[in-house]
């Protein structure tokens, strides 16, 4: 399942990883099918936005929840996905501070 580090609505799109456009022998290949918001299925479109590109050699995520773009591709993918709106860093944050709470309380 993606999410777009976005509070969950449970509502969901059935995306193909790989865009029909580009791989229509693909379409009905269950490997090639992931749950996504709607609002990320509708930002995406068409378009192949690679999971590599959430690498230290394209995305920076900062302590304060902001994502910065170390490439081209890097800041298209952020701005394809809109994911440095308030809300979106505002959860990043949350989960940021989750993740260093049980690190520090882990026995």
């Amino acid at each position: 399942m993606r999410e777009r580090w976005s509070r969950l609505t449970g509502q969901f799109d059935l995306d193909h990883f790989v865009p029909q456009v580009q791989a229509p022998e693909r379409r009905a290949v269950y490997a090639n099918l992931v749950y996504a918001c709607h609002a990320c299925n509708l930002r995406k479109r068409d378009e192949s936005l690679p999971l590599a590109l959430l690498t230290s050699e394209h995305v920076r995520i900062y302590e304060d929840g902001r994502l910065v773009g170390l490439t081209a591709e890097g800041r298209r993918f952020i701005r394809v996905l809109y994911l440095n709106t308030p809300q979106t860093i505002e959860w990043r944050r949350m989960w940021i501070r989750t993740i260093h709470l049980a690190k520090d309380r882990d026995p």
